[in-house]
């Protein structure tokens, strides 16, 4: 009898050899096409050690560790030889390099200088709404490699860069 996996579990995948994976989320299925209807679990899962994300079907997923015991699981893991990812399954955020990192924020100091609290808050605002426009179409070039977001990455890019620069 196969144990049941919830969340937090540890757990090896099927085709992954050597690979330990979170269980995120489980997800019951009920899939209808001309042949009829299929019932399966599938879970998200995401790679202990190096963050990559993955769906993996019920049957192919083996308990490793219950969720109580994970972290004393891995402080006596083998990180030396663990696999690199097989994926581009990374979502991490790029972030803008220095000189522009420096540049808004002096833009911000001078700009800000006479503002009220209230225009403060509006203008972090906006800003802060226009780092997360350039965040998601960087993550979705990252993802996709389509050369639109790339446009609209630097689009979102000006339209921050004159915001900070209106003052």
């Amino acid at each position: 009898m196969k144990a049941d996996i919830t969340l937090g579990d540890l757990v090896a995948v099927d085709g992954y050899p050597d690979r330990i994976f979170y269980v995120d989320a489980r997800r019951k299925v009920e899939e209808e096409d001309d042949t009829g209807v299929s019932n399966y679990v599938e879970f998200d899962l995401t790679d202990a050690i190096n963050g990559e994300w993955l769906v993996a079907d019920s049957s192919d997923l083996r308990l490793v560790c219950r969720k109580q015991y994970a972290e004393r699981f891995l402080d006596d893991f083998d990180y030396e030889n663990y696999p690199e990812p097989e994926g581009t399954a990374f979502h991490f955020a790029e972030l803008p390099n220095e000189d522009l990192v420096t540049k808004i924020r002096e833009g911000i100091e001078k700009a800000w200088g006479g503002m009220t609290k209230k225009q403060s808050k509006e203008k972090t605002k906006k800003i802060d709404e226009l780092l997360d426009e350039y965040n998601d179409y960087k993550r979705l070039e990252a993802m996709y490699g389509d050369a639109e977001y790339k446009a609209k990455q630097d689009e979102a890019m000006a339209k921050l860069k004159r915001e900070v620069e209106r003052g």
